[in-house]
């Protein structure tokens, strides 16, 4: 969201984020391997991503300048809904609601 920093106001949905991007920093092996650390880690099971993905998706992506806003990840890429949660003999539905198993 929106954010003010020492006097300056950022808005990121006018394409000024409070964050540089981090594009150049990584050449493909090396944003691969953080892309599969974070896949890997945290509890996620994702599969490893490879450089030539990298930069498929870099070479497809060349011409954006703004950043990825969340209703257009989510338009491109949605959100499925989770199974509900097995514990202790009962699965929990996310709003509390219960059934029994």
């Amino acid at each position: 969201g929106q954010i003010d920093v020492n006097g300056q106001h950022f808005d990121p949905t006018k394409g000024v984020p409070p964050m540089m991007g981090f594009g150049g920093l990584l050449n493909d092996d090396e944003a691969a391997a953080v892309l599969s650390y974070v896949r890997l880690s945290f509890g996620n099971n994702g599969k490893l991503v490879s450089p030539a993905t990298v930069k498929k998706v870099r070479e497809a992506t060349k011409d954006r300048v703004n950043f990825y806003m969340a209703d257009e990840l989510l338009t491109e890429h949605p959100l499925k809904a989770p199974a509900p949660a097995k514990k202790y003999g009962v699965a929990v539905r996310p709003r509390g609601g219960m059934l029994a198993s």
